[in-house]
């Protein structure tokens, strides 16, 4: 940890690039470049060792501590104290890049990313004899293109706050407005991997045999039908009301053997890649309450009906762009401007093999 001197100290160059960008754009995001085109960024051209430093001092020092330290040049790292708090409380929400193949982040030239997918058939190299050319003919491809939609979220941040000096309840109106934003991001991607709009293959879908039922039989039917098209299904998304009523050992005790998951240690479980909540018959899998996966007219507090499961290699099922992730607007001056500010961000995700995805719905 170092003293907000030491970073001011430390942070000369760095400070006056966000401040001529706050004052050129009225915003700030570590990507956007000054004048002498280099980004904008608090930890630009600096030591690794220091960078570390103070990433986590600006990560564990509060906002107020910025706020009423007196020293000058400090308020130009409210900036990048507000982006690690948007940074860190938006990930409780935006599961994205766990569903992701990769996400792409970046500040590319235009607004569309055209990408290039490979039917899946033409993957496989061929033998060719000892000293032998690579054989010839062209990839068959598809392309999907990736167009970031604009997420918006104001901070509900009233100008009484900053006059009574509620610098903690600003911060935790800043990490409200991230989680929102989470939430809005995994929504958008959700939308796009339950109908694999993209891509080379067939979606796999099915309907569930029973109403507003799910049960582990039909979870194993997904599992078998992402692997007749050559890919491992290694992730799913169910909401907490499709795994307890049946597919889940909660409250089917007493069911038929088929219809609920037996946990068996020795053979399907395992720990969960980091991120997921467990790990189920090989599935990394994630309790997910979107309105995505579930029929969107369900009163608040009801059971869930017509839950949507979806099954997937989240090493082939879709892809995400980003740009300007998470940046501040109507941001001007790093102090007064906190009430006013919109944090927004461009996303878009598009499907690559589509039949690496199975979506099962509930019957109705």
């Amino acid at each position: 940890m170092l003293s907000i001197q030491e970073m001011v100290e430390e942070t000369r160059e760095q400070r006056k690039r966000i401040e001529e960008v706050m004052d050129i754009y009225g915003c700030w995001h570590p990507d956007i470049k000054a004048s002498d085109n280099v980004a904008a960024n608090l930890y630009a051209g600096l030591k690794r060792s220091i960078v570390r430093d103070i990433r986590d001092t600006i990560h564990l020092t509060p906002l107020r501590e910025f706020m009423i330290s007196g020293i000058a040049g400090a308020s130009y790292l409210v900036a990048p104290k507000l982006h690690s708090v948007l940074i860190y409380n938006s990930k409780l929400t935006d599961i994205v890049p766990l569903i992701s193949m990769q996400v792409m982040e970046g500040d590319w030239k235009g607004s569309t990313l055209n990408v290039q997918i490979v039917a899946d058939e033409n993957m496989k190299p061929r033998p060719v004899g000892s000293g032998g050319e690579a054989p010839g003919g062209s990839w068959t491809t598809v392309q999907a293109t990736a167009t970031p939609q604009l997420i918006s979220r104001n901070v509900a941040i009233e100008g009484t706050l900053l006059e009574d000096s509620q610098y903690d309840l600003i911060e935790w109106y800043y990490a409200q407005a991230a989680k929102a934003f989470g939430y809005s991001a995994t929504e958008a991607a959700l939308a796009v991997l339950k109908a694999a709009p993209d891509g080379d293959g067939t979606l796999n879908s099915a309907t569930s045999a029973t109403t507003d039922t799910t049960v582990w039989t039909e979870i194993l039917a997904a599992i078998d039908g992402i692997g007749a098209d050559e890919f491992i299904a290694n992730a799913m998304l169910i909401t907490p009301e499709a795994w307890e009523h049946t597919a889940g050992i909660g409250a089917a005790v007493g069911s038929a053997a088929d219809t609920y998951w037996k946990p068996t240690p020795q053979v399907n479980t395992r720990p969960p890649t980091e991120g997921f909540a467990f790990n189920v018959q090989g599935l990394d899998t994630l309790f997910c309450t979107s309105k995505e996966l579930h029929d969107s007219g369900d009163a608040t507090g009801a059971a869930f009906t017509t839950c949507i499961t979806i099954v997937f290699d989240r090493n082939n099922a879709m892809l995400t762009s980003r740009k300007r992730w998470l940046q501040i607007e109507n941001y001007a001056d790093p102090v007064q401007d906190l009430a006013g500010a919109v944090v927004t961000g461009r996303q878009d995700s598009v499907t690559v093999y589509k039949d690496s995805i199975y979506v099962l719905t509930e019957s109705t």
